[in-house]
């Protein structure tokens, strides 16, 4: 009886580590895709000024 208990926790504990670390990595890879948008979008803001710039300047 004593041995089935430490079976069944085993495998509650497996199940757990499991269950955390595809969480974790759903969580990784939707912060890896957020962080390639938003420097994307800081490229094409740079590149909006500059240009913005080189108007002013031409003025």
């Amino acid at each position: 009886m004593k041995r089935n208990i430490y079976l069944y926790l085993f495998v509650f504990s497996a199940l757990i580590a499991i269950f955390i670390y595809f969480n974790f990595k759903a969580v990784v890879d939707q912060q890896k895709s957020q962080i390639e948008q938003l420097q994307n979008k800081v490229e094409r803001l740079q590149d909006e000024n500059r240009n913005l710039l080189k108007e002013i300047e031409e003025i």
